[in-house]
């Protein structure tokens, strides 16, 4: 029901007087036309003092609640945040029960007066903390009734809505209405600019990423960047309007001995941002190799980079001196001699590499035909330092691999096997497929050769040889991709009589191995370990033993023998003996059941050796590393090869060949790193790589994240991403590991404070700064014995001020119709009664209609 009131109340006190006044001008006036009129006098008089006491008539339904939550954050400009204001007041003023919460990096609850933009100077505007906001004006609000909220914003926050906020939205059925606030006027053209955190070299290239803004409409203009106040590169930009460019700008390091900070200026249109290079002294780089265009490449990339360069060659090397150098690298030298192998690396020198390495030093290994096993690594103090593991042990060089297999078919060997021509590969992988103990020995040999032909590649040669009395070639040598072929040779070799002659097999394999192109050549000899004649030529006396070391040393021949006996067996010692001579292994069972085993392992010892050059590939990128971080692998040249190696344990491959074998492996050790290059650098398998434009980025940023710390300390890792900084701490085993007891100093404008780290996974911690913009600041981390490690800088302009326009998408998904509110009518005037119906009233409008800010500020409409 409607209620008469009255709003001025104390002009009523008026009344009586014009009462009093009406009766005594009509005592006063004779005749009854007088007194009529000083009574109408009187009366107009009382409806005078009546409508100065401003009576309505009002409804008793109560105003449904308005809410105005107004960002004050850094990405609103000064007249957008005037405008909502401007608006809040009016709404205010039109009637209603209204609340104001101002929300930036906090939130604050404000009386709607003439001071609300000195509170809203107070909040922090680094941040829009869009969630706290919103709670405190849940928090605000009553528990029951109609409510509505209206949002002032730019639709950008860095604190989003919590579950619990929304949850508590949808309990209390809020409807949301948003008020675009436009931040492109304040967005400055230059949004942000990233700078390498690592210390650079006099000389060095660094790459700055500058992100720039084409604003509401568009820029063209200079941008400017500067290093120590010297102008080094202007380029001229041209931005569509609404347009966001990162730009990529390389800039060489000045040619100065000192060390600090080198300041960095970025200039648009008047508008700057600063920041800070750090620059060290020129790092010292050893490349250590035989060959000239080997240490070229890496020599030609170094130097660009601002390495100091010293090219020496292995018999040069001292064992001293390496305290000074930065970075070692390795072109594939030797460690050990051999025939046809350049110089090799002093032992001394190699052992020197482990103190080296784990005292902070920078080593970089590289791969080739003296390299890796086919250059001895695996026999020195080298193996230990590599991030790979060299599979197996031996030296043998390797192209393709031409394999002959000796049998022992002699009496003692049994009967002969069915004969198997014309079968599949799937049949006699079906007839094979009997225990290993079944049938007569030869059987099982046949079986444990087919196991080894198995193992070949298709560009290897095989050829086996069934001796008794005289050899026989059971398959004559052939290409290994003849496996059916092969097969069935092989399972149709039939026991004969008499020993094993020796010595005629031995010249029988020799002279098809030198009808053989292969480089690597070897020979599996089998054989009854009680029953072996011929161990010298009955012709020529010349000893089976003399001539497996003229086979190994003139023709590169090598020699494996398996033997099935016991160790006592009377002719077990000439053939251990025959096999040392010919640079093999002697094994030995006294069960056939292990045959296959032996003959397998055997082939596989021959195979993983040497060089991987069967087909051209490409890298594969399988880990993360900022040695990778612009480098198209995507576009680089086809490699011809590259070492065989394995994965080792604890250590990151990053880039992979064929059979997923690592091409470049990288580990901590110590105080220092270590990466393995599997390839070489353009002499023999990446010629086309020195011409790729990537080659000299992969090379620089390599030699770079390898280098010896500045500080000589690189078990700290800082790293810094925007307003944080990381900070990690290895172990010996390169694995981050707590770091208890530290203390974390920021140094700003000469003044010290202590930061509390945050912990982020294990052994690693982020930092929040807090540095004005522009500032230089150094951040320390120090125990009790003094400073582990630095990190220095400027501070970055507010991520607020990078906003460039209104995100609608955001402000459409926090508008909520919520629980309709009743209309309830403002007061009316009775005045507009009596003058015939109501005027429009702007209060009763503003609770009427939805999704539109109604005030006498027309500027707040969205």
């Amino acid at each position: 029901m409607p209620e008469l009131a009255v709003l001025a109340p104390l002009a009523l006190l008026l009344l009586p007087l014009a009462v009093g006044l009406g009766l005594l001008d009509g005592w006063r006036a004779p005749g009854r036309r007088r007194r009529f009129g000083a009574a109408l006098r009187g009366l107009l008089l009382c409806l005078l003092v009546l409508a100065l006491a401003r009576p309505v008539l009002r409804s008793t339904t109560p105003l449904p609640q308005s809410l105005h939550l107004v960002d004050v954050s850094d990405s609103i400009p000064p007249s957008e945040q005037a405008r909502a204001l401007a608006a809040v007041r009016a709404a205010a003023a039109a009637g209603g029960a209204h609340r104001l919460v101002l929300f930036a990096e906090d939130a604050l609850l404000s009386p709607i007066d003439g001071q609300i933009e000195a509170r809203a100077a107070t909040l922090p505007g680094a941040g829009t903390d869009l969630d706290g906001g919103l709670a405190l004006a849940l928090a605000a609000l009553p528990p029951t009734g109609a409510a509505r909220l209206w949002l002032y914003s730019d639709g950008e926050a860095t604190t989003p809505l919590s579950a619990t906020t929304r949850a508590a939205l949808e309990a209390r059925g809020l409807a949301i209405d948003p008020v675009p606030l436009d931040p492109s006027s304040l967005a400055p053209p230059l949004i942000s600019l990233s700078l390498p955190t690592a210390p650079l070299a006099p000389g060095a290239t660094a790459r700055l990423q500058v992100t720039v803004a084409g604003g509401p409409a568009g820029r063209t203009g200079t941008l400017t960047l500067r290093l120590d106040g010297d102008v080094k590169l202007q380029p001229v930009l041209q931005l569509a309007a609404g347009e966001t460019r990162v730009l990529e700008l390389d800039v060489e390091i000045p040619q100065n001995e000192d060390q600090g900070l080198i300041s960095v200026e970025v200039e648009l249109d008047g508008d700057r941002i600063l920041g800070a290079l750090r620059r060290r002294q020129a790092p010292v780089a050893w490349l250590v190799g035989s060959r000239a265009a080997e240490l070229s490449v890496l020599s030609a990339a170094l130097s660009a980079e601002g390495f100091q360069i010293r090219q020496i060659l292995p018999g040069d090397l001292a064992e001293d001196g390496l305290a000074d150098v930065d970075l070692v690298v390795l072109a594939g030298p030797p460690t050990a001699a051999g025939p046809g192998r350049p110089a090799a690396l002093p032992p001394g020198f190699v052992a020197a590499l482990d103190p080296y390495v784990r005292s902070g030093g920078g080593l970089l290994v590289t791969g080739g035909e003296f390299a890796y096993d086919q250059g001895g690594w695996d026999r020195s103090p080298l193996a230990a330092l590599l991030p790979v593991r060299l599979d197996p042990q031996g030296e043998e060089e390797d192209a393709t691999l031409t394999l002959i297999i000796a049998l022992d078919k002699s009496g003692s060997m049994a009967q002969s096997a069915v004969a198997t021509a014309g079968r599949t590969a799937a049949d006699i992988g079906a007839r094979m497929g009997t225990r290993s103990g079944g049938g007569s020995k030869i059987q099982v040999v046949a079986r444990a050769a087919i196991a080894a032909v198995e193992l070949l590649r298709p560009e290897d040669s095989v050829g086996v040889l069934g001796v008794d009395t005289k050899p026989t070639w059971a398959v004559p040598l052939q290409s290994a991709a003849q496996r059916v072929r092969v097969m069935d040779g092989i399972l149709g070799i039939g026991a004969g009589g008499g020993g094993i002659f020796v010595y005629s097999a031995l010249q029988e394999a020799r002279s098809a191995f030198q009808r053989s192109q292969s480089r690597l050549r070897h020979l599996i000899l089998f054989a009854d370990t009680s029953d072996v004649g011929e161990q010298d030529d009955p012709v020529s006396g010349e000893s089976a033993l003399r001539l497996v070391g003229r086979m190994a040393d003139e023709d590169g021949i090598t020699l494996s023998v398996i033997g099935i006996g016991r160790d006592g067996d009377k002719d077990a010692a000439f053939l251990r003996e025959l096999a040392r001579r010919g640079k093999g292994r002697f094994v030995r069972t006294d069960s056939v059941n292990g045959l296959k085993t032996l003959f397998m392992a055997e082939t596989e010892r021959v195979l993983g050796e040497g060089l991987e050059e069967t087909r051209p590939f490409r890298p594969q990128v399988v880990g993360a590393h900022p040695a990778l971080a612009g480098v198209d692998l995507g576009r680089a040249p086809a490699l011809g090869g590259m070492n065989r190696v394995l994965r080792q344990d604890r250590a990151r491959t990053l880039l992979t060949g064929p059979d997923d074998r690592p091409l470049l492996a990288h580990w901590r050790l110590g105080l220092g790193q270590v990466a393995a290059w599997t390839a070489d650098t353009g002499h023999r398998w990446a010629r086309g790589w020195p011409a790729w434009e990537g080659s000299q980025r992969l090379w620089t940023q390599l030699a770079r994240a390898l280098a010896r710390d500045e500080d000589g300390v690189a078990d700290f890792i800082l790293e810094r991403e925007g307003e944080e900084v990381f900070f990690t701490r290895r172990g010996p085993d390169g694995l981050s590991q707590p770091s208890p007891g530290l203390r974390v100093v920021l140094e700003v404008g000469g003044q010290e404070r202590l930061l509390d780290p945050i912990p982020d996974e294990p052994g690693r911690s982020r930092l929040r700064l807090a540095v004005p913009e522009g500032e230089a600041f150094r951040l320390a981390i120090q125990d009790d014995d003094g400073p582990l490690a630095s990190l220095e800088g400027r501070g970055l302009p507010s991520p607020e001020r990078r906003s460039q326009a209104v995100a609608t998408a955001a402000l459409n998904r926090l508008a909520r119709t919520g629980t309709p509110a009743p209309d309830a009518p403002a007061p009316r005037p009775l005045a507009r009664l009596l003058l015939g119906g109501p005027l429009p009233d702007r209060a009763s409008d503003h609770g009427r209609r939805r999704g539109r800010l109604l005030t006498p500020c027309p500027a707040a409409r969205p």
